[in-house]
C-alpha cells in the first residue's frame, strides 16, 4: 500500500471511528476495513490505527458487532499479516527467523498502542482476545514472549471481569480466552475459580454450551472440564 493510497483509504475511516454520529458505513466494510489495516498498515501508522479503533465508542457498544465479529477481523488481520511476512521471507537461509522476528515486532508494536489506550478495560481485552486468536491460528511463527506477554494480559483482564449470568458478552470473551491460552496460565490466575463459581448459577437452559465465538464446537468448560 503506497503512502497516497493509505491516506485516501485511511484517513476517513478514522475519522469515522472517531464521529460521535453512529457509523453510517456498512457492517461489512467496517470489518474488512478492520482487517485489512490490521494487516497491510506500516509500523510507523498502526499506533494511530489502533488507537482510533479502540476508542470508537460506536463500534464496541453497538450490537451490530456483537458475538465475536470485532475478534475474528482482528484474528483475520493477524493471519493476513503473517502471509504477508511469509511471502517477504520465504527465500534465504534464515526466512523462518526474520519472519518470526518480523512478527514479534510487529505484535510488540500493537502492544505498546493498547497499553497507552484509555479504551474501556473490557475493549481492551476484547482487542486482545481478538490478537491470541489470530495468533494462535499462526503457529508457523515464533512468537516467544511476546505470545507469553499477550496471553497473562488477556487472563489477567479476564480474571478482573465481573460475571454474572445475563452478560453474555463477557461470557462469550471468557469462552474465547479459555480456547486459546494455555490452562497453567488460567490455574496460576485463579481464573476457573471464577468460572466455576459462575457455573452454579447459570441453569443448562440459560447456556447450553455452545461457545458464541465458536459454534461449530462445545465451550471448553460448558462440561466444567477445566483443571
Amino acid at each position: 500500500m503506497s503512502h497516497d493510497d493509505r491516506g485516501e483509504l485511511l484517513e476517513p475511516f478514522l475519522q469515522a471511528l472517531g464521529s460521535r454520529r453512529a457509523l453510517e458505513i456498512p457492517q461489512e466494510t467496517v470489518l474488512g476495513a478492520i482487517t485489512h489495516f490490521v494487516s497491510t498498515l506500516p509500523l510507523v501508522d498502526l499506533p494511530r490505527f489502533i488507537t482510533a479503533t479502540l476508542d470508537s465508542e460506536h463500534l464496541w457498544a453497538s450490537d451490530e458487532y456483537t458475538g465475536g465479529r470485532l475478534n475474528q477481523a482482528i484474528a483475520l488481520g493477524v493471519s493476513g499479516k503473517v502471509a504477508k511476512l511469509e511471502k517477504r521471507h520465504r527465500s534465504g537461509w534464515f526466512a523462518s527467523r526474520m519472519m518470526s522476528s518480523s512478527s514479534r515486532r510487529w505484535l510488540d508494536t500493537i502492544q505498546t498502542a493498547v497499553e497507552s489506550s484509555e479504551a474501556r478495560s473490557i475493549t481492551v481485552l476484547q482487542f486482545r482476545v481478538g490478537l491470541l486468536s489470530g495468533i494462535g491460528s499462526n503457529d508457523n511463527v515464533t512468537w516467544g514472549e511476546a505470545r507469553v506477554n499477550l496471553e497473562e494480559q488477556v487472563v489477567l483482564g479476564a480474571s478482573e471481569l465481573g460475571l454474572s449470568a445475563a452478560d453474555q458478552r463477557k461470557l462469550a470473551i471468557i469462552c474465547e480466552v479459555v480456547h486459546h491460552v494455555e490452562p497453567s496460565r488460567l490455574r496460576i490466575l485463579d481464573l476457573q475459580v471464577s468460572l466455576y463459581s459462575f457455573l452454579v448459577y447459570v441453569s443448562a437452559a440459560d447456556f447450553p454450551g455452545d461457545c458464541p465465538f465458536h459454534p461449530e464446537r462445545p465451550c471448553s468448560f460448558a462440561g466444567h472440564s477445566i483443571g
